[in-house]
C-alpha cells in the first residue's frame, strides 16, 4: 500500500496507523523485492507488500521463527 505522510496502511487489512502509535507503526514489515530470472512473477517485475505485525503473524505465524535475545 502507498505510505502516506506519517501513517503507513496494512495492504492485507486495510488498517491505517499513525507514527504517533508508537507500537504498531514501527512494527510494520516492508517487503520490496525485484524478482530475477525464472520467477513464477514476472521477470524484472518489483513485488512489494506492506503488512502489519497482526496480519503477519495470522498469515505467515506458523514459518515465523522467533529468537529471543538474551
Amino acid at each position: 500500500m502507498i505510505e502516506f505522510k506519517n501513517t503507513k496502511v496494512c495492504d492485507v487489512c486495510q488498517t491505517r496507523y499513525s507514527e504517533n502509535d508508537y507500537v504498531e507503526y514501527p512494527e510494520f514489515v516492508h517487503i520490496n523485492m525485484v524478482c530475477g530470472y525464472g520467477t513464477i512473477f514476472i521477470d524484472g517485475a518489483t513485488i512489494q507488500l506492506d503488512i502489519c505485525q497482526h496480519c503477519l503473524k495470522e498469515k505467515l505465524g506458523k514459518y515465523i521463527r522467533i529468537i529471543e535475545e538474551g
